[in-house]
């Protein structure tokens, strides 16, 4: 088993996950994993992500009898568009998976509150200034183990929609 690590510009992808008719970052990517991998079979990704979402480091593993030679990182860069680059390929353990053994995920948004045609894709523009010490007020009610049922899709995976949210709070940058 062999664990990526990479990052994403998801600007022009419909999400992490393959859906029919349309790109998706998976899909890409076990795209150009079928020419460098004999018997390559499947991608799994540490969690899905939305439309148009970045993921600034993401993980995912797939599964080889056959050791991937040392120029690997180089050859599936080259073969990846721009917007898709793989950091590190390392061979674990092969009870290590992706989305179940994460000890954490992270999560960040950015506002800016000047018109800045630059940052459109990173960032939501936010007309007025808002009052940080209130959002963080507010915050401090997401800490903690909380259920967050109302915000998951039915039937799905996980055993529990049970979440330690060990930090969440706003900062100008």
């Amino acid at each position: 088993r062999y664990f990526l690590k990479l990052a994403y510009d998801g600007t022009n992808y419909s999400g992490w996950q393959i859906q029919p008719k349309v790109t998706t970052v998976q899909g890409t990517l076990e795209n150009a994993l079928k020419i460098l991998v004999k018997d390559f079979r499947a991608l799994i990704g540490c969690g899905r992500t939305d439309t148009g979402v970045h993921a600034f480091e993401y993980f995912a593993h797939f599964d080889t009898e056959f050791p991937l030679w040392p120029e690997f990182l180089y050859k599936i860069n080259a073969i990846l568009p721009k917007d898709i680059a793989v950091y590190e390929c390392r061979e674990v353990d092969g009870r290590l998976h992706a989305r179940f053994s994460a000890d954490y995920r992270e999560y960040k948004y950015f506002m800016h509150f000047r018109k800045i045609p630059f940052k459109n894709a990173y960032s939501v523009y936010h007309v007025k200034e808002l009052n940080l010490n209130l959002m963080n007020a507010a915050s401090t009610y997401l800490i903690g183990e909380k259920d967050f049922s109302s915000f998951s899709k039915s039937n799905t995976q996980v055993k529990t929609n049970i979440c330690n949210v060990k930090r969440a709070y706003w900062e100008p940058i």
